[in-house]
């Protein structure tokens, strides 16, 4: 008789190295799919990262107009996809983009752009900046510069998320799925800031977790790590600064000496008006200011728009609710996948069967060495949707006209950042699934590439004609 086999078999697939594998085949897909500027504002994020490539860290000035001085070539091939009317059945021939890919780059031949975003900061841009220069030593034209932005950004994005899947101690399963949602990836593959956000909000996020849960003190190292990644993501887009806070939820007596808790949170302090004590001074003494407005059709004035719902503040919280209530679930399925100028969701059902995977996930992702307190749950989405209802009345308060009641601009996409905030308080201490815990993310992956494949026929189909 054979004796039987009594070893217990202990694989256990990596949550980073699956996000690996299917962050590159679709991030790379998607990057290379996706037509020119239809990712929402790439045009002009593109123009910024292209004048950084370049070593231009200062927008120019010409005139009244604050803009960069580019090649032709690029200005034309970006601006040849835009105001393309998809909505309604408009097309582009893939052939149109292999006759960009062949135009050269000719540098000495410029125009100027006034650029309505030329205030950003340069730093979300460098990862592309970087791309960009690298792309142009092997393909000199525009169509090239593009790609290799994009593929440079969404190196930057997939090392961001390894590492931050690889610390974070439970949930891992749940941080992939939300990194590789289809807008999550769609933004990561594009060139645009909410990259950087994204990526760096969810690393911040998985260093308070593995702070928290670590049977160990927090040391000034990790004081320090913690206030770079703050630095960066607090340069990376406004709208965040209160993310990296999250990590006073974490007790005092659980750094290694008392006062590390009061030194992030005077950093963090500081971090809030390093844009405007750095950049935004700098362009300031530098007289660049004025340029071209984003929109000229409302009265747009920041203190004009708060002194307003100062006077009125009641119904500032009223018509927030409601505005909730009659664009909450679009938000919901933008912040999900919403592809193009905004225009285009898939399919509500399919985004909806997404919303459940991701709540499932939350409950089965347990680890049973690993307990989450109740307030760290309870802390985290209550942080969570506070960031949300913070983020939304901002749009309201200062990105909608003077007067408004109706939030402007706002897209579920900026809602990503803050997604993980609101899963933790699923995390299951009750139940556990050892099957899941050695192969969920090895299921999760394969869903992952589902959805995936079908978002990539749907890009594909949604912009490109079919001869």
């Amino acid at each position: 008789m054979k004796k039987k086999n009594n070893h217990q078999f202990n694989l256990v697939i990596h949550a980073e190295y699956v996000f690996l594998l299917v962050a590159l085949l679709f991030g790379v897909l998607f990057a290379l799919l996706n037509p020119p500027a239809q990712s929402n504002d790439e045009d002009r994020h593109f123009y910024n990262a292209y004048a950084k490539s370049e070593g231009k860290f200062l927008p120019e000035k010409k005139g009244d107009n604050i803009g960069y001085y580019l090649p032709k070539s690029i200005l034309r091939t970006i601006s040849s996809y835009q105001g393309i009317n998809f909505f309604s059945g408009a097309k582009i021939k893939k052939e149109s983009i292999d006759n960009f890919a062949k135009i050269e780059l000719n540098e000495k031949d410029r125009e100027f752009y006034n650029h309505p975003n030329y205030s950003i900061n340069p730093i979300p841009y460098l990862p592309y900046a970087i791309g960009i220069n690298i792309g142009n030593v092997f393909n000199d034209n525009p169509m090239s510069a593009l790609w290799s932005a994009r593929i440079s950004g969404l190196i930057f994005y997939i090392i961001i998320i390894f590492l931050s899947i690889r610390i974070i101690p439970i949930f891992k399963n749940v941080l992939m799925l939300l990194s590789l949602s289809p807008m999550a990836l769609y933004q990561a593959s594009s060139v645009t800031y909410d990259m950087m956000a994204i990526s760096l909000s969810y690393l911040l996020v998985a260093l308070v977790i593995y702070f928290a849960t670590v049977d160990q003190k927090i040391s000034i190292y990790n004081v320090i790590i913690f206030l770079i990644i703050a630095i960066f993501h607090r340069f990376a887009k406004d709208g965040y600064f209160l993310i990296p806070f999250i990590i006073l939820i974490i007790s005092p007596s659980k750094f290694d000496k008392s006062y590390y808790f009061w030194l992030i949170l005077f950093s963090l302090i500081i971090f809030y008006f390093l844009p405007s004590w750095t950049w935004n001074n700098l362009l300031n003494s530098s007289g660049l200011v004025g340029g071209a407005p984003l929109q000229n059709d409302f009265l747009f004035n920041t203190g004009k728009n708060i002194s307003f719902h100062l006077e009125h503040p009641f119904s500032l919280v009223k018509h927030l609710f409601f505005n909730i209530l009659s664009q909450g679930s679009e938000w919901l399925y933008g912040s999900l996948g919403r592809f193009g100028y905004a225009y285009a969701i898939p399919s509500k059902l399919v985004l909806t069967l997404h919303a459940i995977a991701l709540i499932t996930v939350s409950l089965f992702d347990s680890n049973k060495k690993i307990e989450l307190s109740n307030k760290i749950r309870y802390s985290t989405f209550i942080f969570g949707i506070s960031m949300m209802l913070m983020v939304i009345g901002g749009y309201l308060i200062m990105g909608s006209p003077v007067g408004s009641y109706q939030v402007f601009g706002f897209q579920g996409r900026y809602l990503i950042p803050i997604l993980p905030f609101v899963f933790f308080v699923l995390y299951n201490t009750q139940y556990y699934n050892e099957r899941f815990f050695k192969f969920g993310s090895l299921a999760v992956g394969l869903y992952s590439i589902m959805i995936l494949s079908y978002i990539s026929v749907f890009i594909n189909n949604y912009f490109y004609s079919a001869n």
